[in-house]
């Protein structure tokens, strides 16, 4: 699995190489009013992807924090829920007695 891993990384190391090298070509960049002039048309795109990255990554941590949180809320309406349950079924029932009650089977309450 090492070397399939060490192979993969190295082709992808020798594309990244070639396309650097293939687009070495100066350009002018604007960015936030600021002309930054030299640089290389390589690193405009890594530097583009790589933030391209950081976004895709940020939107989904708030998307799985969302459904974390949500999962939670569900979970303690579920447990409150099941306490108000056990409290209803161990409550006593006004004009009977404890004999004449029928148990009321679990799975019916679920």
């Amino acid at each position: 699995m090492w070397l399939l891993k060490t192979l993969l990384f190295v082709a992808l190391l020798v594309v990244l190489i070639l396309f650097a090298m293939g687009n070495g070509t100066e350009v002018e960049v604007h960015l936030f009013g600021k002309l930054l002039a030299g640089v290389p048309l390589y690193l405009v795109v890594f530097a583009s992807t790589v933030v391209g990255l950081l976004c895709g990554l940020a939107f989904a941590a708030i998307r799985e924090l969302q459904w974390t949180m949500r999962e939670r809320r569900w979970r303690r309406e579920q447990a409150q829920a099941q306490r108000e349950i056990e409290q209803l079924r161990r409550a006593p029932v006004d004009g009977l007695e404890e004999a004449e009650r029928a148990p009321v089977p679990p799975e019916t309450l679920r």
